[in-house]
């Protein structure tokens, strides 16, 4: 059997990586796309990434849901 490499990384992803999924309104997607890329991300997974890190540092929550 040859080596598949898509089925390879995405065996991988769902290995390594929580999804999520979110909806903006019709429009917005390509505001926000001219944004990140604006302020010179290299994708919108990082922006986002980025946003929620510093939101968590910013607000953090009064039980650590990593150490349950």
């Amino acid at each position: 059997m040859a080596f598949n490499q898509s089925e390879y990384a995405n065996n991988y992803a769902k290995e390594k990586y929580d999804r999520l999924n979110i909806q903006v309104p019709k429009g917005q997607k390509a505001v926000i796309e001219a944004h990140w890329k604006r302020l010179g991300y290299r994708s919108l997974n990082s922006y986002v990434n980025e946003l929620i890190q510093n939101d968590m540092e910013l607000h953090p929550a009064k039980e650590n849901l990593e150490e349950k």
